[in-house]
């Protein structure tokens, strides 16, 4: 069976992965090509190329497709899955939104990517996609490696990208009970939880060991100070956003998230 992780980037994709690839039950194939990106980028490759990145219908086994640039293009993603997985479950990590911005700027701040705006503090970086914003709204897609870098030749994406609830809304009605949305926070706070509730909906034993979680954590070398100013600016236009989302979600987000 395939299960695929949909978003959203900095929210522990790789972790949750890594996880669950230490898991007996984890066939070969996707599960090896974390960003395969089929759905969208690569649909070109053809359905025959993607098969061969997933083994051979076993029962009671399953592999991992973790492209979390997924879920910001919904339009493109969805009938694709829905025409050649139907079955297949949906996992939707999602983070405190300022937390994940500036974590997203930190990760693209070290010297090796280079990447668009990422010479820029936090603040400019933040404060030049809110502006974008202001003029332009938020995009209703983000094609993918604008959400894994949040940027593009238009500018930085990387508030828009946790305006989460626009993105969502879709998946959810797509798929219904089969995607489920796990937060950050309580994959930290209790990873054992987390992880055992997803191999539960497989059909597998919840049972973590603890030798998996002892994964690599995908952490950023570069530091730097969060800006006051800046946090609270995007508390501000985030705070609609979330309370949208914890409704059409039907639960409380996590403490992170109250404010």
């Amino acid at each position: 069976m395939l299960a695929i992780v949909a978003g959203s980037p900095k929210c522990g994709t790789s972790w949750f992965r890594a996880i669950a690839a230490r898991h007996p039950k984890r066939a070969a194939g996707v599960a090896h090509k974390k960003e395969p990106y089929f759905f969208t980028s690569s649909y070109a490759n053809g359905l025959k190329w993607y098969l061969s990145l997933v083994p051979g219908d076993r029962p009671g086994w399953f592999a991992i497709d973790a492209s979390p640039g997924y879920l910001y293009q919904p339009r493109v993603a969805i009938p694709r899955i829905k025409e050649s997985f139907p079955d297949t479950t949906i996992v939707l990590l999602l983070r405190e939104p300022v937390s994940r911005a500036f974590s997203h700027w930190r990760f693209h701040r070290k010297p090796q990517r280079r990447l668009p705006l990422t010479t820029a503090s936090f603040a400019g970086y933040a404060g030049a996609d809110l502006k974008r914003i202001e003029t332009e709204g938020i995009p209703s897609g983000i094609e993918h490696d604008c959400a894994k870098m949040g940027c593009s030749k238009q500018g930085a994406h990387i508030v828009a990208i946790g305006a989460y609830v626009g993105f969502v809304r879709p998946w959810l009605d797509a798929f219904g009970d089969r995607i489920f949305v796990y937060f950050f926070e309580d994959l930290v706070r209790d990873p054992k939880r987390t992880m055992g509730h997803f191999f539960k909906h497989l059909g597998l034993s919840p049972k973590v060991q603890d030798a998996w979680l002892q994964t690599k954590k995908f952490r950023s070398s570069f530091q730097a100070e969060r800006c006051v100013e800046m946090d609270e600016r995007l508390q501000e236009f985030y705070r609609p956003h979330n309370r949208k989302l914890a409704k059409i979600l039907g639960r409380e987000l996590p403490k992170a998230w109250q404010y």
